[in-house]
């Protein structure tokens, strides 16, 4: 086991911030150097998680002088062969109350694993008093490039209640450092207090949160598991389960140490307030034309110094074109901006702009808001056609369908998706007129017989 060990002036050199802890008392470490989990700290998860049942037993190794506990992922899980993988979760027996200050340090490292998986070291609990879920993440997703990181803080959040990135229950950001390799041994440090959440990669901090702040007393996590189709970011179809036990492929997730301290003397923290390390960000639409629309969005650094910038960014729709800024897609509508080459990194006070377009996410109108205008434009003997005219009434931007009588037989029909059922018309759009801004309209016709 190698470490290192804690010093009291952790100097942040990306956002040129000083950070003087005390850690007044260690209420947990490990450093698995008697190469046996001790079950009087740990327990090992047995539920499923993405396309990941856990259970597989961990084990322990030494390279280099240092030892070390692996989570396995297995490719075959006995359990349920050829549908889940098999990875591995174990969590303090211990649940830590944050007070005045709480630090989780871990050593780790994702060595040698395929596209698709992630690891991670956490704090989580479900926040009886408040509902919902309480948690701080470090995430290695090793379908991003080896130098990112995800850094994610929850709170009371609801799943199917709250949204991703709303600031208040959910903040995720990806973090990329040049010269850091996920594939190697770092130390990540989350630091917990009253009032904001930071995060330490190799004792420089890379990013603070003022919300979400979880309150709720925390156990701490570590696993390693195959995200499903949901996580576009960490999905990679080619990782897949195999019925075959000859045929599973095995990989581990290394664990130097894990220590776990309080922060703080007499119920305060021992170090200043922190400053504040977000950037402020404006949006102001630019272009709309119902299906789709255009933004432009302003950064300011508040800061009393220079810092390389990230921003979560809520996007309703799929983007088809940005400028002046990447942007990261961390699931359900939700991404993080970053700087490019130019702009990236922002002196005290000063604004930079980049702009996006995307296609309007749509949902389907409500009867109550669609008008149909029947025209017979043609009639014989035997039969008729009908011009009919569609127009939405409402306040949203949505899809149409629409159900009305008819006489006879349905015959032809254009410019829509029709079908009979009795006496009556099911009626959709097609791709070019299925959407319908308000108080536009769209027409379609059909020829029946009787």
């Amino acid at each position: 086991m190698q470490f290192m060990g804690k010093i009291l002036v952790a100097v942040a050199i990306n956002l040129g911030i000083n950070s003087v802890v005390q850690a007044d008392e260690v209420l947990l470490f490990d450093d698995f150097n008697n190469a046996v989990l001790d079950t009087a700290k740990w327990e090992e998860g047995q539920w499923t998680l993405g396309r990941t049942v856990f259970g597989n037993p961990v084990t322990f190794g030494a390279e280099s002088g240092t030892s070390f506990m692996s989570l396995p992922l297995s490719t075959y899980a006995p359990s349920n062969p050829g549908n889940t993988l098999f990875g591995s979760n174990v969590y303090t027996k211990q649940v830590f109350a944050r007070d005045a200050g709480l630090e989780l340090e871990a050593r780790v490292r994702a060595k040698a694993l395929p596209q698709g998986v992630v690891t991670s070291a956490f704090l989580y609990n479900s926040d009886t008093q408040n509902g919902g879920e309480d948690e701080i993440d470090v995430e290695i997703l090793t379908q991003q490039p080896s130098k990112r990181f995800l850094a994610t803080s929850w709170d009371s959040w609801v799943s199917g209640t709250h949204g991703y990135n709303d600031q208040i229950h959910h903040s995720g950001t990806m973090i990329d450092r040049d010269g850091y390799d996920f594939r190697q041994w770092n130390t990540y440090t989350i630091r917990w207090y009253p009032n904001r959440v930071e995060w330490y990669l190799n004792n420089q901090l890379v990013r603070t949160v003022n919300a979400p702040v979880p309150d709720a007393s925390l156990q701490v996590h570590m696993n390693v598991w195959a995200a499903g189709k949901g996580w576009e970011d960490a999905y990679n179809a080619a990782l897949q389960p195999t019925a075959d036990s000859s045929a599973g492929m095995n990989y581990q997730y290394d664990v130097d140490y894990i220590k776990v301290s309080r922060l703080g003397a007499s119920g305060q923290p021992s170090e200043p307030p922190a400053p504040t390390t977000e950037v402020t960000l404006q949006r102001k639409t630019v272009a709309d034309w119902g299906k789709g629309y255009c933004e432009k969005v302003t950064i300011t650094n508040p800061n009393s110094s220079a810092l390389e910038w990230s921003a979560p960014l809520p996007i309703d729709g799929t983007i088809t074109s940005k400028w002046g800024a990447t942007l990261t897609s961390v699931g359900n509508g939700s991404y993080t901006a970053t700087g490019i080459a130019y702009n990236k990194t922002l002196r005290s006070k000063a604004s930079t702009q980049f702009g996006f377009c995307a296609n309007k996410s749509v949902s389907q109108l409500p009867g109550s808001a669609i008008k149909l205008t029947r025209k017979q434009i043609s009639a014989w003997d035997k039969g008729y056609c009908e011009q009919v005219t569609v127009t939405n009434t409402g306040n949203s931007f949505g899809t149409w369908q629409t159900t009305f009588p008819i006489e006879g037989t349905l015959g032809s029909s254009w410019s829509a998706v029709v079908a009979q059922q009795g006496s009556s018309l099911n009626v959709s759009g097609l791709d070019w007129n299925k959407a319908l801004s308000p108080n536009a309209t769209t027409q379609f016709g059909f020829c029946a017989t009787q």
